[in-house]
């Protein structure tokens, strides 16, 4: 990004009573709305609120670029209190970050369609394990797993709830996304995959009824799942700065050791 002003940037923030405090002492100066003239949003606050901006501003293609007022900061740039935001937003480097596309049929037979920049992760919905299908490219790969549930993640998504099930941290250009299982029972000792990030994954929950799945998609929760479709979807991205010396490709690499 070059040729960047405050006032082409509109900030986007969390409300905590830090942001605020924030808000007053360095960002006076920054405008609020995203207009016409808005080249790229300062998003302050923690990951969770990053991707939800993911969502709230994909197919605009415009650039967010986080400064950390959270825990982990994944997705996020060190918040120094006085210190120049405007030239290290004109260095950054712009990243696109596909998404996974997910098409769902609950237990009504309703179907919705969503997307995912984190993960799609398949959740037993009760004290039943859960019994779970897998289809890829259609084949059928596991009949059943059983367990609490599967993660399929994207590879910078996969140092989130992934990588805490004990799932890969998945190099950016790796061309695999994670496949995990949480605490299966069945097969016994088996912890996931790597799978193609061109593949095509259909899960059949078994036993619904007494077995109900729901999907957690970024966080947000859709209950009693029948069926699912995922796929890695190019076309669908969020847009991202990271600075040059901390690239996302680098955070990846970083987390594999020193986690």
């Amino acid at each position: 990004m070059r040729g960047i002003t405050p006032s082409g940037i509109a900030l986007i923030y969390q409300n905590t009573p830090r942001v605020h405090d924030s808000l007053h002492k360095d960002f006076s100066a920054f405008p609020r709305d995203v207009t016409s003239k808005t080249k790229c949003i300062v998003v302050l606050g923690g990951d969770g609120f990053m991707l939800s901006c993911f969502h709230q501003f994909y197919g605009t293609e415009m650039p967010l670029y986080g400064l950390n007022f959270g825990t982990v900061g994944f997705y996020m740039h060190p918040y120094i209190q006085g210190s120049d935001i405007i030239t290290p937003i004109n260095n950054a480097l712009l990243q696109k970050l596909p998404a996974l596309r997910i098409k769902i049929a609950d237990s009504t037979g309703k179907t919705s369609h969503h997307l995912a920049f984190n993960e799609v992760a398949l959740l037993r919905q009760s004290g039943q394990s859960a019994k779970i299908s897998v289809d890829i490219d259609g084949v059928r790969r596991l009949d059943p797993l059983i367990g609490d549930g599967l993660i399929v993640a994207t590879p910078a998504g996969s140092t989130a709830y992934n990588f805490s099930a004990r799932g890969p941290v998945v190099p950016f250009n790796a061309n695999v996304l994670p496949l995990t299982a949480i605490n299966a029972h069945c097969p016994k000792r088996w912890h996931g995959a790597l799978v193609p990030d061109t593949s095509a994954f259909v899960f059949h929950i078994q036993e619904p009824e007494k077995r109900p799945v729901h999907a957690s998609i970024d966080g947000k929760n859709i209950p009693n799942v029948h069926r699912i479709e995922v796929v890695r979807d190019n076309t669908q991205c969020a847009y991202v700065l990271f600075n040059p010396n901390n690239s996302l490709a680098e955070r990846l690499m970083h987390t594999q050791f020193h986690a």
